[in-house]
């Protein structure tokens, strides 16, 4: 793919992922889900070329927005 492609795509899947999040109110949560993908992505996934991590970071992920919004959420029924 080329480099163009790649950052055009790219764009566009931020701006998805940026529209979405605003219309539903969910900005912290994409920044915590894009910050922890990119950070993978920059320690080990461009040095090394590599997609070693690349279950593990999502499992990570997923794992870390279930906790966030847990502790974050303050009105919780025994439903819930």
């Amino acid at each position: 793919m080329s480099s163009v492609r790649s950052i055009t795509l790219i764009g566009v899947s931020t701006g998805i992922l940026g529209g979405f999040s605003y219309a539903l109110s969910l900005e912290n949560y994409a920044l915590l889900a894009l910050g922890i993908q990119i950070a993978v992505f920059a320690v080990h996934g461009a040095p090394k070329m590599s997609e070693k991590f690349y279950d593990a970071s999502g499992s990570l992920t997923h794992l870390a927005l279930i906790l966030v919004s847990m502790l974050s959420s303050v009105t919780r029924s025994p439903r819930q």
